[in-house]
């Protein structure tokens, strides 16, 4: 819907209106309020992020079962 009302915008301006009239609406952005460069994120903000890392990380830890005798091969190990 947003890229039709700046179709058409566009279109107007193209057709009706000298070009520094009216600007083009840019759609807004979300930012990570880690990245905003004009504040930093209040605590409660940095605590849902960390939080929600945690999370996403504790999701990607898969645990797997191993039974009595069969062992991993070691990091660096030759085939």
């Amino acid at each position: 819907m947003f890229d039709l009302i700046v179709r058409v915008i566009e279109w107007v301006r193209f057709f009706l209106v000298p070009l520094d009239l009216v600007p083009v609406p840019q759609p807004p952005v979300r930012m990570d309020p880690w990245r905003r460069p004009w504040t930093s994120p209040t605590q409660d903000e940095a605590q849902a992020i960390l939080r929600a890392r945690e999370e996403a990380t504790r999701k990607k830890r898969k645990l797997y079962y191993l039974p009595p005798g069969v062992f991993l091969p070691l990091p660096g190990a030759r085939r």
